[in-house]
């Protein structure tokens, strides 16, 4: 560590040769005086001309790091980190530990502008971030980490990043619903750049099905609905996992949010509409089971598809639409008759007692 640092005050070659093969010593020293000398994209390509260096010498990445300073040398930083990042492995926590200390220094105080420069690198990093939180059952840890990361790789605040997803992500296995819903109602995010903030298909896919458990998590099921439908009539040729888990999610919410099924929009892809109609038959059942008013008929459907909806991590929203049911055919009973005795609601409600009704 102290020859690093010493080679990272000592004078730099007049010329850098990218193709060179060079020493971890060697580019501390070239790191740290381009970055002084704010020639970014001299460094970027010489640091894409050592990435397979830094790979091999892994195992002494961890001396480097201590030499650099985030605000200064956020490009050398990411892709340190990102070689990193490839083989740090989550069952060793002290690795794990490490790592996240060294992410935790980037994401909190990294430059805007470098890290822009290589927005799919710095979207690595942080996934794997979000990734060693969760391996050692720290997600909420990750949280402040990535919210900032998420602004730093933004180039407006209108800008879409993969990191809004890890966001929503740790969020959710950290059952911190606030944080999930200060992301969802600070800003609309409009603006998908790929190039400036290497943003992929799945990145949108998985940030709405997120989205959508946050607000089912928060009881805003209008929300969960509309964030559910974002993501299962994306524009697709094939059938992803995600697409099918939020239209599930999607039938339950809007039973719980309207009452009725959701309404398919025209522009579902033909692969999804072809899917919806023959592979969920537990939802359609349920749905159609909620149709009929009659709680005792909804209840036999959940019954008769309780492993399903378990395995889908769904039994509790399907057990919600009983409740749901039974509140919304009281309230259209007593909007239409003045006075109407408890008993007579629990008879045309078809619950079981008077005290049921009066619960409701």
């Amino acid at each position: 560590l102290i020859a690093l640092r010493a080679a990272s005050r000592s004078p730099s070659p007049s010329v850098f040769t990218p193709s060179a093969a060079m020493s971890l010593a060697d580019l501390v020293t070239v790191i740290n005086d381009l970055s002084a000398a704010s020639q970014f994209n001299q460094l970027l390509t010489h640091l894409q001309s050592q990435e397979e260096m830094m790979i091999q010498q892994l195992p002494q990445l961890d001396e480097v790091l201590p030499a650099l300073r985030p605000m200064e040398h956020s490009l050398g930083m990411v892709f340190i980190l990102k070689a990193k990042a490839a083989a740090v492995p989550l069952s060793n926590l002290q690795a794990v530990h490490t790592f996240l200390q060294q992410c935790r220094r980037l994401l909190l105080e990294g430059d805007p502008v470098q890290v822009q420069m290589v927005p799919s690198h710095f979207a690595t990093v942080c996934a794997k971030f979000a990734n060693a939180a969760v391996a050692i059952a720290a997600p909420a840890a990750a949280l402040r980490p990535l919210q900032h990361a998420a602004q730093v790789l933004q180039p407006s605040p209108a800008h879409f990043t993969p990191v809004h997803t890890e966001v929503l992500r740790v969020a959710l296995l950290a059952r911190h619903y606030p944080a999930a819903a200060r992301l969802l109602d600070a800003s609309d995010l409009l603006e998908v750049a790929k190039e400036k903030t290497g943003v992929a298909p799945r990145d949108l896919l998985l940030y709405h099905y997120y989205a959508g458990l946050a607000c089912c998590g928060l009881h805003r099921f209008s929300d969960a609905v509309r964030y559910f439908t974002l993501c299962y009539t994306a524009p697709t040729h094939v059938v992803h996992a995600a697409m099918v888990e939020a239209y599930k999610k999607c039938v339950l919410a809007s039973l719980l949010a309207t009452g009725e099924q959701p309404a398919q929009p025209k522009y579902t892809a033909l692969p999804i509409q072809r899917y919806i109609k023959t592979g969920v038959p537990a939802y359609s059942e349920l749905a159609e089971a909620f149709a009929t008013r009659s709680p005792a008929e909804l209840r036999s459907a959940i019954t008769k598809h309780e492993a399903t909806f378990a395995r889908d991590r769904n039994l509790g929203l399907a057990r919600q639409c009983v409740g749901a049911l039974v509140r919304r055919s009281i309230r259209s009973l007593t909007q239409a008759y003045l006075t109407l005795s408890l008993a007579d609601i629990a008879a045309a409600a078809q619950l079981e007692s008077p005290a049921e009704a009066e619960g409701h």
